[in-house]
């Protein structure tokens, strides 16, 4: 007698990007061997998102609200709201070209222990199908793009959630995804600690996902808010005293570098606008300092987190 096919809930967040998820839920109707729960998390979106959903595909769980929750608490509604022994986390903006890239993820998952996650990136926003993609951290921190070819199965610092699978189980001790950065990081902070409770993160180009990387649904400010997320992963991963560490060191680099930059024509401004974010992220971060430590062991599934981050956000309105 066969065995039934898993259950995999895919997680969507997504925001005003009605035609990507189209794409992504139609490519996800595709794939072999595998039972898919889809779950659509909508962060307001004014596009007709929500009612294209419900007309294409009334198979789909969508959750919505009034209030913009950002991506990382939309994941930890979807988690709350599945039922797979296995979760895949994707943004709205990908899509699967291999038919059994899931089931490939599903067997990492249930003959590997070991392996916390798997997933991976290609990049289809720049034409590079030939490579899959994932990251890790390099001696400040800083997230660093390391790639393989078709042929590649390597272990990474963590991926990113456009196109990342875990077992529910793991999700829900680790205590899911950290909103309260806002602007990012929560893949990387959970992957971190993904690793640190024993896990492996692993890349396949088999399992991985074409990442398209749509303009619709992104914010303006993307390398600022990158610098928000380092230094807040910084703080609360690494203390107190290795944050203003390297913040001292970005102020003596400062110093040095100026004077140059200044001299220099070519890319002054970028040069300039660079040193600048990452001491105003750094003095933005100074000012949370206790509050982001004290998250290091948050469990944000718990309904007293999910709660509390609602009401923090509807007081910053």
């Amino acid at each position: 007698m066969n065995e039934p096919w898993p259950l995999v809930s895919a997680i969507i967040p997504s925001w005003n990007r009605k035609s990507d998820l189209m794409t992504c839920l139609k490519s996800l109707m595709t794939q072999h061997h595998v039972n898919i729960e889809m779950i659509v998390v909508d962060d307001r979106s004014t596009d007709g998102s929500i009612e294209m959903v419900k007309k294409n595909f009334p198979e789909v769980v969508v959750i919505s609200g009034k209030s913009t929750l950002g991506p990382a608490h939309r994941r930890n509604q979807g988690i709350l709201a599945s039922h797979g022994e296995y979760v895949l986390q994707l943004d709205s903006d990908t899509e699967f070209n291999n038919p059994d890239a899931l089931a490939n993820m599903v067997a990492v998952l249930s003959s590997r222990r070991v392996v916390g996650s798997v997933g991976g990136e290609i990049a289809a926003h720049v034409s590079d199908f030939g490579h899959v993609h994932a990251l890790v951290f390099d001696r400040m921190d800083r997230p660093q793009r390391i790639s393989g070819d078709r042929d590649a199965e390597f272990e990474c610092d963590y991926l990113a959630t456009l196109c990342c699978m875990m077992r529910r189980q793991e999700l829900l001790e680790l205590g899911g995804y950290d909103p309260y950065g806002e602007y990012g990081g929560e893949d990387a902070d959970l992957g971190y600690r993904m690793k640190k409770a024993g896990f492996r993160n692993l890349a396949s180009y088999k399992c991985a996902a074409l990442h398209h990387a749509s303009s619709s649904g992104r914010h303006e400010d993307a390398s600022y808010r990158f610098c928000l997320a380092w230094w807040r992963f910084v703080i609360k991963h690494r203390g107190a005293s290795v944050f203003f560490l390297r913040f001292g060191w970005y102020v003596l680099r400062l110093g040095a570098v100026l004077p140059l930059v200044l001299l220099r024509h070519r890319h002054k401004r970028d040069q300039l606008s660079i040193i600048s974010m990452a001491v105003k992220t750094a003095a933005v971060n100074m000012r949370k300092l206790h509050s982001i430590i004290k998250m290091k062991n948050t469990n944000f599934l718990s309904p007293e987190e999910m709660g509390r981050f609602e009401e923090y956000k509807m007081k910053r309105r």
